[in-house]
């Protein structure tokens, strides 16, 4: 196998952005109650559903971002030298909502708003 081919089947077997070939079907996917989601799956001629946890989560670039966030969260340090390196996880909506009330009034910046340039 060449680099390229290597390069092109980590990118088409990457669950993150492909899914699971495990858990395939899945057609949509809502918020059905305050900790989980409802998942729409075709199988066969038809469409199943089923109820799973609800995991939330957003990633920033420093820790100190979220320092006086009341919401209850988990931050983890994830390993390799990325810009977005903490992961941040919430056992609620609400508690994500506070989160990002909390980074807009922080940083002056919405939900995927420009990094400045020049910086990682």
């Amino acid at each position: 196998m060449n680099d390229y081919q290597a390069i092109v089947d980590q990118f088409y077997h990457n669950r993150l952005l492909f899914g699971d070939l495990e858990d395939s079907g899945i057609v949509a996917v809502e918020v059905a109650a305050p900790g989980e989601v409802e998942v729409f799956k075709r199988q066969g001629g038809a469409i199943a559903r089923e109820r799973r946890p609800l995991k939330l989560f957003l990633m920033t670039a420093d820790r100190a971002l979220l320092k006086g966030l009341s919401a209850p969260h988990t931050t983890v340090e994830l390993k390799g030298d990325f810009h977005f390196r903490y992961l941040s996880l919430f056992s609620n909506l609400g508690a994500l909502e506070a989160a990002k009330r909390h980074l807009r009034a922080v940083t002056g910046k919405t939900a995927g708003g420009a990094t400045p340039s020049g910086s990682r």
